[in-house]
This record gives C-alpha cells, sequence and structure tokens, in this order.
C-alpha cells in the first residue's frame, strides 16, 4: 500500500524533509509523502517555520504535500497562520488553502489579497483561479487594483478561466492599465478565449507607443481575420477594421450632435442629421457584416438610437408646427393689450422642458402679422404695436408739458430712437402739438391736449397734477 509504511521517528524524517526541499532534492516525493499522512498536525505545522530557507518551488511543492497528507481538516487548522508576522509563513499558508481546493476558504484568500508581501498576494490570486466561483471571481476583480503590477498580471490571466461573459469588461478594461505587462497579458488572454468584443479596444493599439504592444495587437487582430475567413488576408481584415472603427466613432460623433440639436430644439439641424445618418447608417452597416459583424451589436444599438431620436425630431416637429400656429394670436392679445413685449417675455411651448419657438420664429410670425395689416414694428428686442403706444404718448401728452425723452420711453418701453420718430411723425401730422428741443432732450406738449384733458376730467376737490413737472 502507498501510505502502508509507519516511521517511528517522526523527527527525524521531518529533518530529512526540510533537508531535502531545501537543497531542492526531491527524488524521494514518495517517502515524504508517507511521512507527512502519518505525521501529526503538530508536526506538519513544525515546518512552516523552517520555509524561510526554501526555495520557491519548494514551498509550493510542501504546500502541494501537506494539502494531500492533512486535507481539508488539517488547511482549516492553519487559518490563523494567514495572520503571522512572518510572510514566509503566511505565503506558505495561502498556498496550502489555495491546493485544497474547499470554497468554503475563498473568504481567507479573498482577504489575503490585501497581505502586505506581494508574494502572499500572488499566492493568494493563484488559488482563487482554481476555485472557479462568483466569490472567487470577485476576488480577482479586486487583484485588478492591485499597486503591484505582477499582481494585476496574475489577475488577469486568472480572469480567462471564469465566464467569457463576466470577464469581458474587466479584461477590456485591462487594456488600459498603465503598466505595459499587464496590457501585455489582457491582449494574450483577450486573444486565448477569443472575446471578440474586445476587438474595437484592441485596434487602437496597433498605434501603441510600446513596441511590443504593437505586436500583440496585431498577433491577436489577425487571430480573429482566420476566424473570420480571412486567412491568407489578414491585413485586408484589419485595414477593414480600421477603417470601420473610425466610421463607427464618427457616426456615434454625428449622434450626439443630433441629440445635442434636439435638446436645444434646433429643429433645422436635428433634421439634416437625421438625413445624413439615415444614409451613414446603410454603408456602415454593409462594412460591419464584410469585416464578419464583429461590432454589429453595439451598432445596432446605435441604430435604435437613432431612430428614437428621430421620431423626437418628428414630435418636436409636430409640436413646433402646432406652436407657431398659435404664436400669431398669443402676440397680437399681448400686444394689443400692452403695446409693447420682449421677445424673452413671448410665451412659447416646450418640448423636453426647452423652448421649440426660437426667436426668430416669433420675428417671422411677427412679420407676417404686418403683412397683414397689422400696424406694428420691431423695436430692437422689442415688438411695437404702435396704435397702442402712439395712444399712450397722447395720454402722456394730456397730463405733462414738458417731459425728457428718456423717462418717455421708460414710461412707454420702447427705444429713445423710435420714440423721436413716432414725436416727429404726430407733430408733423398734426395728431400732436409741441417740439423736441434736441439740446436739452426734451419734448414739449402744447396745451391743446392737456385743457381738452382738462375740461374733460373734474378732480372733485382732488390736487390735480402738476403740469409743468419736468419727469
Amino acid at each position: 500500500m502507498f501510505f502502508e509504511p509507519v516511521f517511528k521517528d517522526e523527527k527525524v524524517y521531518a529533518r530529512k524533509l526540510a533537508r531535502m526541499l531545501r537543497d531542492a532534492r526531491l527524488t524521494d516525493f514518495q517517502e515524504c509523502l508517507r511521512f507527512l499522512v502519518k505525521a501529526g498536525s503538530d508536526t506538519l505545522l513544525s515546518h512552516f517555520r523552517e520555509v524561510e530557507s526554501f526555495s520557491f518551488c519548494s514551498v509550493l511543492l510542501l504546500a502541494r504535500l501537506m494539502s494531500i497528507a492533512g486535507g481539508r481538516p488539517f488547511a482549516f487548522q492553519i487559518v490563523d497562520l494567514m495572520k503571522d508576522s512572518n510572510p514566509a509563513v503566511r505565503w506558505l499558508a495561502t498556498a496550502i488553502l489555495g491546493e485544497t481546493g474547499d470554497s468554503r476558504l475563498t473568504h481567507y484568500l479573498v482577504e489575503a489579497l490585501d497581505d502586505d508581501a506581494v508574494e502572499v498576494r500572488l499566492e493568494a490570486v493563484n488559488a482563487l483561479r482554481r476555485l472557479k466561483d462568483e466569490s472567487a471571481f470577485q476576488g480577482l476583480v479586486k487583484a485588478l487594483r492591485d499597486s503591484d503590477p505582477s499582481v494585476r498580471v496574475m489577475a488577469v490571466r486568472s480572469l480567462g478561466l471564469f465566464r467569457k461573459e463576466d470577464a469581458t469588461p474587466y479584461l477590456i478594461a485591462a487594456l488600459r492599465d498603465e503598466c505595459t505587462d499587464v496590457v501585455y497579458a489582457s491582449l494574450k488572454t483577450i486573444g486565448e478565449i477569443g472575446l471578440q468584443e474586445a476587438i474595437v479596444n484592441v485596434i487602437p493599439l496597433l498605434n501603441a507607443e510600446k513596441p511590443e504592444i504593437r505586436f500583440e495587437a496585431r498577433r491577436v487582430l489577425e487571430l480573429f481575420a482566420k476566424k473570420f475567413g480571412f486567412s491568407g488576408n489578414e491585413s485586408e481584415w484589419i485595414n477593414l477594421c480600421v477603417k470601420v472603427l473610425k466610421d463607427l466613432e464618427d457616426f456615434a460623433q454625428r449622434l450626439g450632435k443630433l441629440e445635442d440639436a434636439l435638446n436645444e430644439c434646433d429643429l433645422k439641424t436635428a433634421d439634416r442629421y437625421v438625413v445624413e445618418l439615415d444614409e451613414f447608417a446603410e454603408e456602415l452597416k454593409f462594412q460591419l457584416v464584410k469585416a464578419g459583424g464583429w461590432c454589429l451589436e453595439f451598432f445596432e444599438k446605435e441604430e435604435e438610437k437613432l431612430e428614437r431620436l428621430a421620431k423626437e425630431v418628428d414630435l418636436l416637429g409636430s409640436e413646433r408646427a402646432k406652436a407657431i400656429q398659435v404664436l400669431g394670436d398669443v402676440v397680437r392679445d399681448i400686444l394689443e393689450a400692452k403695446g409693447v413685449i420682449s421677445l424673452r417675455d413671448v410665451p412659447r411651448a416646450s418640448f423636453k422642458g426647452r423652448p421649440i419657438v426660437k426667436d426668430d420664429d416669433v420675428i417671422l410670425v411677427f412679420e407676417e402679422m404686418v403683412r397683414g395689416g397689422f400696424k406694428g414694428v420691431i423695436d430692437g428686442d422689442r415688438l411695437v404695436a404702435l396704435d397702442i403706444v402712439e395712444r399712450k404718448i397722447r395720454d402722456v401728452a394730456k397730463v405733462y408739458s414738458r417731459i425728457s425723452i428718456e423717462k418717455l420711453a421708460e414710461k412707454i418701453g420702447i427705444s429713445e430712437s423710435l420714440l423721436v420718430k413716432l414725436l416727429e411723425r404726430a407733430f408733423s401730422l398734426g395728431v400732436l402739438h409741441g417740439k423736441i428741443d434736441d439740446a436739452s432732450k426734451i419734448v414739449e406738449f402744447r396745451s391743446v391736449e392737456r385743457e381738452r384733458y382738462l375740461s374733460l376730467n373734474h378732480f372733485d376737490g382732488v390736487t390735480p397734477p402738476n403740469m409743468n413737472e419736468r419727469i
């Protein structure tokens, strides 16, 4: 029997085992294993204190032997040694836990990823890759953030052993690592597992600064080229993919501009982008299929987004048409009541929280009103109903004999230049009587209007206004 011999002097064989491991004379593997199987836990644990003098391979072999000899019960006994002050002891303990392959120990291996010693963290990653459960996977994801590149490299290589769907985002993210070795490891893993979802991220690395990254990126892409039926024409496929990727980026940028135009309710620009993108999508889809369809799923999502935005553009156009249709009546009602309104105060319908009628639309509607017989004029950023404003000027002339152009313009709500034009026309037509003193910028009204006003309005004991007050 393999484990039949019983060695009476455990200490002798313990020293013999330690010497064999230290000297890397591993020819008597069977004898070592026989001894360990019959040794007690205390004897097994005693070997931990000699581990510092062992070679790397010896430590791993010792861990393997101890895990076989001691089994799972022994593995649970050494959990406390994961906190030992000696990093070599913690390393051996971690290796034994990994050799045991018990998922109940995953928690301790994940904790070991925070160990100060990089050797311990590396061994923890090496152990987690064998367990292949969800906790082990999350531990490897954690190791991707390790400060030591060698730990990140091993974590990246280990991810390739897990489900492709789970590992994909992390392998792609590793392509952006600052360490060349990590990027290289990610490229190698992507090629090995055939992760075509990463092609779009591999292509830019053809222009990487490091030659080894450029070489590995091309090698990986050549593997995909063969997979997509371009064996012998790998360069042709790679060049096609480079062009497709550039077109995809261009498509996405234009789609973003369409969305911006829609958010700004710029219907004209949005319409133009919809037409351009519809034509672009047909050509791009043909090229994607020709390249093997490796990015069709992503592109179809972009197409769905284009379709959604196009519908919103149609809705915006419909809502805008309705808003402009009633805009004329809204502006007319306000002007007939107030005489003046600024463009910013014109009520407007909204779409996605933004006004869908622009200042230019308001001006066009107002100009159409004027062509239809409405007496109005655009005064800077204000719309003016001339009949109402002229009536307001006459009302002022009934009360005041002298008033500054500045104050009268402020009172009426129009610019001084428009006010002067209206006054000059009224004086020339005899609608009002008075004059403008250009030097003092004062308008003087003669008493005709005031006397008529006073004769029609009795103050009934109330003190009348000062007719000569200068405002």
